[in-house]
């Protein structure tokens, strides 16, 4: 009996050292969770030399811009390269309409220029980059998680068929119930609802370059977000990707930029590493919390102040002289 009696106070007391180790990663898991979620909502925001406003993507080293690249800033690269706009439409646009007819190359030149100029007036730093953004920072802005699922709607303006009025520019005439949304071909920038992240223009307007790479460093590029030409139901869902060659130049096609900074990457994946060796690390259990523990465990098999014991068994019963 007495064998049994300390066999279970053993098990009690490593089942109790295990829910104390358990609660030990918990809460160290926690306490980066509350760390992420303070960061995230504490987004920066950022206007650069050409106005254009980006925001943190959250849990993320890049900002956005909450627009399309716009006419005013195509023409001011332009004018800065001392070139001429020789695919201009055909349609009238104000300069806060979205630069369109643009094909990758140009998109991403446009980045690069504006990188230097950025750079050298020091209104960036040196481990800051312009370029477009992935598919993944596209999915992050309207609402996509990492593993594929919508987390926020089928479409950048909610899960309803056909788009509210205000859901973006686009071709409604063609979409049966549609509304007019007020604009013939492409809009001024910021007309219609933002998306969560803050961005405009998600959904319509203009197919938006992104660009990733495989693993041998080669180009995958992508259109993401429908436009005023377009009303097909699939290609205006948030996750829908037109797959089009990086020459593909139309009225339908602009981009956005986001802002890169190295040393941000560099300092989110050491703090992911040190998270993770964190977590992997086996806990130092001081001596005097196990003792604690086992004075605990010895007081609850304690009977109770009145509470009348089991007697003992013959085979149990102490041998008198």
């Amino acid at each position: 009996m007495h064998d049994d009696q300390g066999t279970s106070t053993r098990v009690k007391f490593y089942l109790y050292l295990l829910v104390f180790l358990l609660t030990f990663a918990s809460s160290a898991f926690c306490q980066e969770g509350v760390e992420q979620s303070a960061g995230a909502r504490a987004r920066k925001e950022f206007t650069n030399s050409l106005g254009m406003k980006l925001v943190e993507l959250p849990g993320s080293p890049v900002a956005i811009s909450i627009w399309e690249t716009r006419v005013s800033d195509w023409d001011t690269y332009l004018k800065h390269e001392g070139m001429t706009w020789t695919h201009r439409p055909s349609f009238p646009q104000t300069s806060e309409d979205p630069a369109v007819n643009i094909t990758l190359p140009e998109a991403m030149a446009f980045c690069v220029w504006l990188t230097e100029h950025e750079r050298g007036s020091g209104q960036i730093q040196s481990s800051q980059t312009y370029r477009l953004p992935t598919k993944l920072e596209w999915d992050a802005a309207t609402g996509i998680t990492a593993d594929g699922n919508q987390s926020n709607a089928l479409y950048p303006w909610g899960d309803a068929w056909p788009p509210m009025r205000q859901s973006g520019n686009y071709c409604t005439r063609r979409i049966a119930g549609g509304r007019d949304d007020g604009f013939e071909f492409t809009a001024p920038v910021g007309q219609f609802f933002p998306s969560r992240s803050g961005c405009y223009d998600l959904g319509g307007n203009a197919w938006e370059w992104t660009s990733d790479a495989d693993p041998d460093g080669a180009v995958i590029s992508g259109l993401r977000g429908g436009s005023w030409m377009y009303w097909r139901r699939d290609c205006l869902e948030a996750q829908y990707i037109y797959g089009a060659p990086s020459n593909t130049r139309s009225p339908g096609i602009g981009f956005r930029c986001v802002l890169e900074d190295a040393a941000e990457v560099a300092r989110l994946a050491r703090a992911r590493q040190d998270s993770a060796a964190r977590l992997m690390e086996k806990p130092e259990i001081d001596q005097k919390e196990i003792e604690e523990m086992k004075r605990k465990l010895m007081e609850r098999r304690k009977p109770k102040e009145g509470e009348e014991t089991t007697p003992a068994s013959p085979k149990e019963a102490p041998t008198t002289k």
